[in-house]
Formats: C-alpha cells, sequence, structure tokens
C-alpha cells in the first residue's frame, strides 16, 4: 500500500489544522503555497523545513489519528466503531443498538476517521 494512501488527505489535514488539532504527526503535507511559481507539486516529507515557498501540515496515519479519538462520548453514552463496506469505510459513535449514530464514511479508514475527529471537534464533542 502507498504511503500517501495510510495518511490523511491534503484537505483534511489542512481542515484539522485550522480546527487546532496539532498533534505530533510523523509525516507532513508539503504544499506549495501562493508565492511559489516554480510548478512544484505537493509532496510528502518527513521533517517540515523553514520556507516561505511551502505551507505544512500535519499528515496523520490511521494510528496517529485512531490514538486521538476518544473510545466513548460520554455525554451521549456513544461508542466507537469501524466498519469495511463494499467501496467504502464507515466510522461512527453509536448506542449499543444503533439508535442514536454519528458517523462518516471515505473510501479509506484514515480519512473517515479524519472527518470524525472534524465532526467531533467543530460540535464541541471532544477539546483539544
Amino acid at each position: 500500500m502507498k504511503l500517501k494512501n495510510q495518511l490523511v488527505s491534503k484537505k483534511l489535514s489542512i481542515k484539522l489544522d485550522e480546527l487546532g488539532f496539532k498533534t505530533e504527526s510523523l509525516y507532513w503535507h508539503k504544499i506549495p503555497n501562493k508565492k511559489c511559481r516554480n510548478g512544484s507539486v505537493a509532496s510528502i516529507v518527513e521533517y517540515p523545513e523553514e520556507s516561505k515557498w511551502f505551507d505544512y501540515y500535519r499528515a496523520y496515519s490511521v494510528s496517529e489519528i485512531g490514538e486521538m479519538l476518544p473510545l466513548k462520548i460520554d455525554d451521549e453514552d456513544l461508542t466507537i466503531w469501524r466498519e469495511k463496506g463494499f467501496e467504502s469505510w464507515d466510522v461512527a459513535y453509536s448506542t449499543l443498538a444503533r439508535k442514536e449514530e454519528v458517523w462518516e464514511q471515505s473510501k479509506n479508514l484514515v480519512d473517515a476517521m479524519a472527518k470524525m475527529a472534524i465532526y467531533l471537534l467543530e460540535n464541541n464533542l471532544i477539546k483539544l
């Protein structure tokens, strides 16, 4: 499996950063900013460098983001679960009877988990 398929996408990494989600990560998205005019493309790097040409965003792995998601949302008594469908992954919090659910879906597990982290942050269900 390619490394880029094991890490949160650039778009979701930027959103997590905007929400203040800044936990340690082994990898970073290196993205050319508006000052960069040499045709550089985005890449994945292990260390961010100080640069006026590139912006860096944490590229969380599935294990890194998985550790950040709570096992349970206490106020709602919702428990996390993951499920592989035919064409996508579901990450959800639900009651045991699945009467109440909060779920996110993506073609890979790490992006589904990132979407869930974004949902939880935006709805004040977890704190940084």
